[in-house]
């Protein structure tokens, strides 16, 4: 294997952004398992089976269901996950390609002609990006406790129900 070429920092960053996102991975699992902790374990265990894409949309639709008052700012939630996971992907697939053909940084130009320029990667990507996980990391979990407190509340009784006895 050739010798890394990125700084040190860089691989700092990396590592944080590679570790934000798996525990965010592993809190999405959770956060499924919890919600449904009432299915069979068959039905758990092939939802730990989908890509995370698809349990991060498992996970949209239930808050959706419980909170349809805050749908905007869901969705807007996960969006914004997909889009630091995009950007991940982006970065990894960048970082592989320039430790693996360093003489692509020294040229600039893009492998194939035709193709996109290559992404420089700098340090305030990495920590903006960083960052990004680590707030995702917050939002989700305030989101899963206010989607969960709005599931156990009993619906209110309408006017022309009677009170329950003492």
């Amino acid at each position: 294997m050739p010798p890394i070429t990125l700084p040190d920092e860089h691989l700092t960053l990396i590592g944080m952004i590679a570790i934000r996102s798996d525990v965010g991975e592993q809190l999405q699992d959770m956060l499924l398992q919890g919600w449904w902790r009432d299915l069979p374990e068959a039905l758990i265990r092939d939802t730990m089976h989908m890509s995370a894409e698809r349990r991060a949309d498992l996970l949209r639709e239930a808050f959706e269901t419980v909170l349809p008052a805050e749908r905007e700012q869901i969705e807007a939630f996960f969006d914004r996950w997909r889009q630091a996971h995009e950007d991940r992907k982006a970065i990894m697939h960048e970082a592989w390609v320039l430790s693996e053909t360093p003489d692509i940084r020294a040229l600039g130009q893009p492998v194939l002609a035709g193709g996109e320029p290559r992404r420089r990667i700098t340090t305030g990507m990495l920590s903006a990006l960083d960052q990004t996980f680590a707030a995702l990391l917050l939002e989700l979990t305030v989101l899963y406790a206010r989607a969960n407190e709005a599931r156990s509340v009993p619906p209110s009784a309408s006017p022309d129900t009677p009170a329950p006895r003492d």
